[in-house]
């Protein structure tokens, strides 16, 4: 495959989605009442865990179940972070 100002740019539109999926999961963890530390290991231990799915095109973070969102199941999470 020859590599190419088209392929260079495809590739950085992947990650800049990849990014801002990352950063809309925390925002929406930190909009819970978290801080960006602790959104940051609820996000690492969710990925871990295989509770989350890259959507590439959407560019967000899809979770396998809705409860996963919820206030007491993001605090286990985070339980299991700080363990």
């Amino acid at each position: 495959m020859k590599i190419d100002s088209t392929n260079i740019q495809g590739v950085r539109n992947m990650a800049c989605r990849e990014v801002n999926a990352e950063n809309n999961f925390r925002d929406t963890v930190m909009a819970k009442g978290f801080t960006e530390t602790e959104a940051w290991a609820i996000f690492k231990i969710y990925r871990q865990r295989k509770a989350i799915k890259l959507d590439r095109i959407g560019g967000r973070y899809v979770v396998k179940h809705g409860a996963l969102w919820d206030v007491d199941v993001l605090q286990n999470a985070l339980a299991i972070a700080n363990a």
